[in-house]
């Protein structure tokens, strides 16, 4: 299973520190010189909560460019960029829809409600799906994330009836890197209820 996170911040290092693999790198889509050159050099470490952990430059491999996906589509692309920054990353994406559509499924990892209006117009409904996240991640330093809270396993669903099999992988895998993780069948009252929680 291939993963690519788009977001480095918090939340995308959060996650990335779980997905990580010895034999199945991670791919990150980083914007930040800071943050590529930390990660390059030193990882990924998560303290905090869970428990401390370092994770090796040699299990992640990073790209600068969206396009620089339609190489070798992930099976997973997951987005993990502010909310202000969906459409920029939508408009990036939508150049190169075609080629990724067949292989890869799109896993919105965001705050907010109605963050999947941007992808729509050129994305499939049954290959994208929401995740709810109401763990605290808090980005240190460019390499470095802190989760200071943690109030229920991370949530993955869909709201347009996607199959929830699909993400039974993805889920597996986030449990086994220490973050807790569950499927939803309903993903709408997830999401409100996190904006409530917030």
């Amino acid at each position: 299973m291939k993963i690519t996170i788009c977001g480095t911040g918090a939340v995308g290092l959060g996650l990335a520190s779980a997905l990580a693999r010895p034999t199945s790198r991670v791919q990150l889509l980083v914007r930040s010189d800071a943050t590529a050159i930390s990660i390059q050099s030193q990882g990924i470490k998560r303290i905090g909560l869970f428990g401390d952990l370092e994770i090796s430059p040699d299990q992640f491999e990073l790209i600068r460019e969206p396009r620089t996906l339609t190489v070798d589509p992930p099976d997973w692309l997951l987005i993990c960029v502010k909310t202000f920054s969906t459409d920029e990353i939508a408009e990036e994406l939508e150049a190169i829809a075609e080629s990724l559509q067949p292989v890869t499924k799109l896993l919105l990892c965001q705050n907010g409600w109605d963050n999947e209006a941007a992808f729509l117009p050129f994305w499939p409904k049954d290959r994208l799906f929401h995740a709810r996240i109401i763990t605290g991640f808090h980005q240190r330093q460019p390499g470095l994330v802190e989760i200071t809270a943690h109030a229920a396993p991370i949530a993955l669903g869909s709201l347009f009836g996607g199959d929830l099999d699909v993400l039974e992988p993805l889920v597996d895998r986030l449990s086994e890197g220490g973050l807790p993780a569950e499927t939803t069948q309903e993903m709408g009252a997830v999401l409100w209820a996190k904006m409530l929680y917030n």
